[in-house]
């Protein structure tokens, strides 16, 4: 999921940098979301957080085992990046709904992988 997840942010990363426009098939305006003033936390990009973010997990899965580290100090700690990315999410998709009025399908990609990456960490 994480590998997705991060494929995801990506590829709109690219797209933003480059400024090319998103295709959306759900009928909405992907870029009026992207290009909102939503689509940045504490002035870095939604989409390199979540780049970072999930090379973090993907990171941490593959090297902990490695690093001497207990498993339950890992696991805490994605826990605790997992849930905060799933509130993310969760109010990303508030913003979206509510205030923007339109929908991305990218960003409900990135959300629905951001609330299973979630739900699977706290069930582990």
């Amino acid at each position: 999921m994480a590998l997705l997840g991060f494929l995801n942010a990506l590829y709109i990363y690219v797209k933003k940098k480059h400024k090319q426009k998103l295709l959306c098939f759900i009928g909405s305006d992907c870029n009026k979301v992207i290009g909102s003033k939503y689509g940045t936390l504490f002035g870095f990009d939604n989409t390199l957080l979540g780049m970072v973010y999930y090379a973090f997990l993907i990171l941490a899965l593959l090297f902990t085992p490695f690093l001497g580290i207990s498993s339950f100090v890992v696991l805490g700690g994605l826990r605790i990046a997992a849930g905060g990315a799933a509130l993310m999410s969760l109010y990303l998709l508030y913003i979206q709904l509510i205030v923007l009025k339109e929908w991305c399908d990218y960003c409900l990609i990135a959300s629905l992988i951001n609330i299973l990456i979630a739900i699977t960490l706290f069930l582990y």
